[in-house]
């Protein structure tokens, strides 16, 4: 089959999860590269908002690196993850692959 590409509308990016990983992160099908601003991105998944991208799994800059939030980062592939530190941001949320994913990105 093949790959569903995000669609935009103005500022909204709508992608979808394609597959979690073994640790319960969630990989979706936006590409690092369309997010110019990662401080001014907004992901939103289930209902649940991210505010801002974070660099890494550990960002020292990241305000909040406690167990049980839900972080936003563009992973080793390339493409937008959402993940659980030290968890399972499958299992937090209750998302599976296909489970639609909107990113507000700011105007150029």
């Amino acid at each position: 089959l093949p790959a569903e590409l995000p669609t935009q509308r103005g500022g909204v990016i709508t992608g979808r999860v394609i597959y979690q990983d073994v640790y319960g992160n969630l990989v979706t099908n936006v590409a690092g590269a369309r997010l110019l601003d990662p401080g001014a991105t907004e992901v939103i998944i289930k209902g649940r908002s991210i505010h801002g991208l974070r660099r890494t799994f550990v960002d020292d800059g990241a305000e909040d690196t406690g167990h049980g939030r839900l972080v936003a980062l563009v992973g080793s592939h390339g493409y937008l993850e959402v993940a659980v530190p030290n968890g399972s941001a499958a299992a937090f949320l209750e998302a599976a692959d296909g489970e639609p994913v909107e990113v507000v990105v700011p105007a150029i």
